[in-house]
């Protein structure tokens, strides 16, 4: 992904979860998908690497992030 940068840090949620399942891509950057979506779509043993993390540490990920870009 090109339009990261190694001081970024993505947040993937809802089906975006897919992306640390089924792909594993190496990312320049902090990458995290939420427990809630993981657990949900049945994929807690294939996340590899990726931290997950809960509402309340998206939201304190939101608030230290000046810029936020959702797709």
């Amino acid at each position: 992904m090109q339009v990261l940068a190694q001081e970024d840090t993505l947040v993937l949620i809802e089906n975006g979860v897919f992306a640390a399942a089924i792909a594993q891509p190496e990312f320049p950057c902090q990458v995290f998908a939420l427990a809630a979506d993981i657990k949900a779509r049945a994929l807690e043993r294939s996340c590899g690497d990726i931290k997950t993390i809960d509402y309340d540490r998206l939201v304190q990920l939101t608030a230290n992030h000046e810029k936020i870009i959702s797709w």
